[in-house]
């Protein structure tokens, strides 16, 4: 009987095991990569955005040399 038990709770465990390595896998290999590569997208369209606003400013209100 408790090998029984003892046996049902490792089968249990090892397919959890195996659920989180699945997990963790999908994670590093396209979850975190794609989220990377967004934010690198975000950051560079913002940054162009803040040039873009910086140049606009600098035309709106020039200075007198």
């Amino acid at each position: 009987m408790t090998h029984a038990a003892a046996a049902a709770a490792y089968r249990a465990i090892s397919a959890e095991v195996t659920a989180t390595q699945r997990r963790r896998r999908a994670l590093t290999q396209r979850w975190i990569p794609r989220l990377d590569e967004a934010l690198r997208d975000q950051t560079q369209r913002l940054e162009e955005a803040e040039r873009a606003e910086a140049i606009r400013i600098r035309w709106a209100h020039p200075t007198r040399d």
